[in-house]
């Protein structure tokens, strides 16, 4: 028995740390194993089990050793320990017991192995799923921007269009008005104006009046892209007179 579990752990500790130093030497050292630090290796590993038993091998430990390697290198990595476990396993050089050791840690590496795939393809999918969902965003984000700069842009365009508008208008009126008043000027003064000079006065008045408030409409048509004539034509016609 243990005399605690701090040294439970120190024997586990002992024994994952050998295993690792094998695991690392397989994947990094091409000509391993049949080197004579393979065998001086294995026979570290195998004291390391002499004080352990099989129910207290930590599936945690061999999981969080897993982990950190990649899925090509734990099959050939098992196979290759099989081997050399049977072949010790012939030659009487390891016990039952530690036997039974190295195949729960095989099962424990096997089942690992599982779930780091089944957890990286899930992971995979859901990383999938997520630059999908981000690329759907950006692009609409994107359309929203280029909507936005639309819409200012109109909204700029209509807050200048509508005060061209009313300054237009503001003319129109101040050049009605300052017409009838110039007319009502005129005509409290009709005893002292000759006829010929009334009527001119009148004519370029009116004239006057009129080029403005036309010439006010057809700024207002150019803002707007509204046409004056209302002929119906698309293009250019041919009753247009301007």
């Amino acid at each position: 028995m243990y005399k605690s579990i701090d040294e439970l752990n120190k024997i586990n500790d002992k024994l994952y740390k050998n295993f690792d130093k094998i695991l690392k030497s397989y994947k990094y050292n091409i000509d391993y194993s049949d080197s004579e630090d393979c065998n001086t290796d294995f026979k570290n590993l195998i004291d390391s089990t002499k004080e352990l038993e099989v129910k207290y091998i930590k599936y945690s430990n061999v999981s969080t050793l897993i982990y950190s390697y990649d899925d090509y290198i734990l099959d050939d990595f098992i196979e290759f320990f099989k081997v050399k476990i049977q072949k010790k396993e012939k030659e009487k050089c390891i016990q039952k017991k530690s036997v039974d050791i190295f195949f729960k840690i095989i099962s424990h590496i096997e089942l690992s192995a599982i779930q780091k795939r089944n957890l990286y393809n899930s992971q995979q999918t859901l990383i999938d799923k997520l630059n999908e969902d981000i690329s759907v965003a950006s692009k609409e984000n994107k359309n929203l921007k280029n909507s936005h700069d639309e819409l200012k842009k109109k909204y700029e365009n209509i807050m200048i269009s509508f005060v061209s508008i009313l300054g237009i208008f503001a003319s129109i009126i101040f050049a009605v008005f300052g017409g009838f008043k110039q007319l009502e000027g005129l005509g409290n003064n009709l005893h002292h104006i000759a006829i010929y000079k009334m009527l001119m006065y009148i004519g370029c008045t009116g004239i006057v009046i009129t080029s403005i408030v036309f010439i006010s409409f057809y700024a207002v048509s150019k803002l707007t892209g509204l046409k004056l004539h209302s002929c119906g034509c698309d293009s250019k016609c041919e009753c247009s007179v301007y």
